[in-house]
């Protein structure tokens, strides 16, 4: 699976993309946790592991990080992402 290679901006964009990504890679695990400070979630699409995490400002959603670098993730716990 591959990142966006730009940012994806707008509800309608978003949601399309989310979509997108949802018909070509199966959902195999989902876990609620933080990281940083914000709401995120541990998933496993298409055997691949990533960190989604959610910026919030004024009680919503403004921004989703996905980290899907195996570099990156190495060095977390996804039982205890804080």
């Amino acid at each position: 699976m591959r990142a966006a290679l730009r940012p994806v901006t707008g509800r309608t964009n978003v949601l399309a993309f989310v979509a997108g990504l949802m018909s070509r890679y199966p959902l195999e695990e989902a876990r609620l946790t933080e990281a940083n400070g914000e709401p995120a979630i541990w998933t496993v699409i298409g055997e691949q592991r990533q960190l989604v995490i959610f910026g919030i400002r004024d009680g919503r959603i403004h921004e989703i990080f996905g980290i899907l670098n195996p570099d990156k993730l190495s060095g977390l716990d996804p039982a205890s992402t804080a």
